[in-house]
């Protein structure tokens, strides 16, 4: 982990993507990015999400082109929503988008016609996708999440009575 104490409160937005996943304590590693950001400040987040429809239907081959031990978590929204509000952070937004394109590239032996097979069966997912399933079903989830202030954080001065 970085210094936290040294960046506090100095970022309006602080940027994660495709980090999480890999951190042992992901509340302790948002609380971390929590504490670099402004009060408000906005942390986008992009992790791979284990709700989607490729998970759903190739589920071990897709655990594998993650390299499970490599990937310590694989995030649902609700997952993500539930450790966000944990660490101190309000959702904002969740989406996800259909891109697993660099994967097709990743399994130990993957040959040209499986590539193109995978091609193939990636365009057609994203279009069903599209059209039968809900926003959360891509491969990649994004998140935005605003800091809550802190109810114990010191509050200015500015002289005036309430």
């Amino acid at each position: 982990m970085f210094n936290a104490k040294q960046w506090e409160g100095q970022f309006d937005v602080v940027i994660s993507s495709a980090v999480i996943e890999h951190v042992l304590d992901p509340v302790e590693f948002l609380q971390h990015l929590g504490q670099a950001l402004k009060p408000n400040g906005l942390l986008l987040l992009s992790t791979p999400n284990a709700a989607s429809m490729n998970y759903r239907i190739l589920r071990s081959w897709w655990r594998e082109l993650l390299s499970i031990g490599f990937h310590i978590y694989l995030l649902e929204p609700q997952s993500l929503g539930k450790l966000a509000r944990q660490a101190g952070f309000e959702v904002v937004k969740l989406t996800s988008d259909y891109d697993m394109g660099g994967f097709a590239f990743r399994g130990r032996n993957a040959k040209q016609v499986l590539v193109w097979l995978w091609a193939c069966y990636r365009e057609m997912i994203k279009r069903v996708c599209k059209s039968v399933s809900g926003a959360e079903s891509g491969d990649i989830l994004f998140a935005n999440l605003r800091k809550v202030p802190s109810l114990n954080a010191p509050t200015k001065n500015t002289g005036n009575p309430p």
